[in-house]
């Protein structure tokens, strides 16, 4: 475990005393069964990492699982060619997990993970994880299945990027955004503050001065608004059907 990740450590006898409820919230890990759950948990130490920090770099040896107790993670592809950009392919927020491909295939980390927002994650060594999982076998299972669902939300991705025109392609992160992140209302849909047009960019795979022009006419026809800090949705359907539009 390096230094980042030293510092922010607390006791691991703080995870043995998260209550019964804070387990129960754990949307994808909740495809295990409690009493494994319980067990991955009783191995587990909390880390807290404050917005734009890494937790995971690219080309790193795979040391452990992490799951998300509170806060926003942005998985991202560093591109090869030019220092300091690179696509978000996923955002990810509480009841989710990330670490777990090198769990599997004992190879390097695929993607860097940061924060965007201050985040606080349960950790699971891969020793303990491989001990829970000499037991209960069935824990491959729900890794596979999480595996599967995140490879077809890639090919979404693809799909989109080569048929959609530039507005569809920031409608369907938008309407992503929405769906992992966003507050819903009586009135819409707003998404955190931690959310900047540079990450909608990023994984719309355009420019920024791109998708400044797509958001300012949805600002002029009042489908988004946007405060100092905020972006606010007003007209979700506008957004489904931006994504009827293919660029021929």
């Amino acid at each position: 475990m390096g230094p980042d990740h030293k510092r922010f450590l607390r006791q691991s006898s703080e995870a043995y005393e998260m209550r019964q409820q804070d387990l129960i919230g754990y949307g994808h890990v909740t495809n295990f069964a409690e009493p494994l759950l319980r067990e991955l948990m009783a191995h587990a130490s909390l880390l807290n990492f404050k917005a734009g920090e890494f937790l995971i770099r690219s080309g790193e040896a795979g040391n452990g699982l992490y799951v998300i107790k509170s806060g926003l993670l942005k998985v991202l592809l560093p591109s090869p060619i030019q220092e300091n950009d690179a696509i978000i392919i996923s955002i990810l927020g509480p009841d989710n997990f990330v670490g777990e491909l090198s769990l599997i295939d004992n190879q390097p980390r695929s993607a860097s993970v940061a924060a965007m927002a201050d985040t606080e994650l349960c950790f699971i060594c891969q020793r303990s994880f491989q001990e829970t999982a000499q037991h209960h076998p069935e824990i491959y299972k729900t890794l596979a299945e999480v595996l599967a669902n995140r490879l077809r939300q890639t090919s979404d991705s693809v799909i989109a990027t080569a048929f959609l025109t530039a507005k569809g392609r920031v409608a369907r992160v938008m309407l992503e955004l929405a769906r992992v992140c966003g507050e819903r209302g009586r009135l819409g849909v707003t998404l955190p503050d931690a959310i900047r047009q540079i990450d909608i960019a990023a994984m719309a795979g355009l420019t920024r001065e791109t998708v400044n022009r797509v958001l300012v006419e949805w600002e002029h026809d009042e489908i988004v608004k946007r405060t100092r800090r905020r972006y606010f949705i007003a007209d979700v359907g506008a957004f489904e059907r931006e994504l009827s539009e293919i660029d021929c």
